[in-house]
Formats: structure tokens, sequence, C-alpha cells
């Protein structure tokens, strides 16, 4: 199966890329996307901007992107912004950085995603124990009761 190359690139209008949405938001611009053909780029105006702008992109056979929806209002973390390696779970932030989408999931039956899908329930867990590595901030489906993390840190 061909795996679409998705990016998801969280990036801070005011201190990424120029003031301006309309430029701002043009992944052209952008060199660290590699072969994505499509692309979502969320900005905010500053670091510690709770409200962003989300935008959808996908690039044609001539190399350009295109803006695939209109823009979105978005919602960050209540912390604002912070690059994703110097983030710090439970500070309230919005890791920034670029980040490849592999997999897709959501409360309804898929709706036609190349991605693998994922119809979640209450049975599944997103961990955030940080005091067990193999399994903070992965996607479990089950919480057994041998399981090696905190179900009060999900």
């Amino acid at each position: 199966m061909r795996r679409i190359a998705v990016v998801l690139a969280l990036l801070v209008t005011m201190v990424v890329i120029p003031a301006s949405p309309a430029v701002a938001a043009i992944p052209a611009g952008l060199t660290h996307l590699g072969n994505a053909r499509q692309v979502i780029v969320v900005s905010g105006t500053s670091w510690g901007s709770t409200r962003a702008t989300l935008r959808a992109y996908q690039r044609g056979t001539d190399g350009r992107w295109r803006q695939v929806f209109a823009a979105m209002t978005a919602r960050t973390g209540y912390g604002g912004w912070a690059w994703a390696s110097q983030r710090v779970q439970d500070t309230g932030q919005t890791p920034a950085g670029t980040f490849t989408i592999t997999r897709a999931f959501g409360v309804r039956a898929d709706p036609g995603t190349r991605l693998p899908y994922r119809k979640v329930d209450g049975n599944d867990y997103w961990v955030g124990d940080r005091r067990d590595p193999r399994t903070y901030n992965v996607f479990q489906p089950s919480a057994s009761k041998n399981r090696t993390w905190r179900i009060s840190q999900v």
C-alpha cells in the first residue's frame, strides 16, 4: 500500500514565518517538507497565543501548493507554544515543529482516509505516564491488568 506523505507543520507566525497571515500560511517557502504531498499548517500570532489558524494544502503535479479548505479557527494549548524538543508535559503548551502523520483515528467510521484508520472507543488510551517510557505518548488499545502504565495518567 502506498502511504501518503502528510506533514503537520505547527508554526508560530510571529517567530517563524512572516507576519502577514496570507504569506505566512503558504508552505512553498518551507524547506523541510521533503516529498510531502499534503500539509497542514497551524499558525498563531505569538508563542503565548492559544488561538490559531489552520490551513490545509495539497501539492499539485506542477509542484505548487494549493489550499484545499478554507482557513479554520483552531485552539492550541492553554500555555501557548514551545518547540517540541523543549516542551514539557503538563505545561499546557502545544509542540511547535514538523511532524509526520502516519495514522488516523476518530470516534466515527473511517471517512475514507488512505492512512491506517482506527475507530476509537472507551477502551482506547493515549498514555501520559512519563514514568513508563515504553508507553508514554503512545496509543494503547486497552488497559490490561498487566499494563506498566498508571491509568490515572491517561
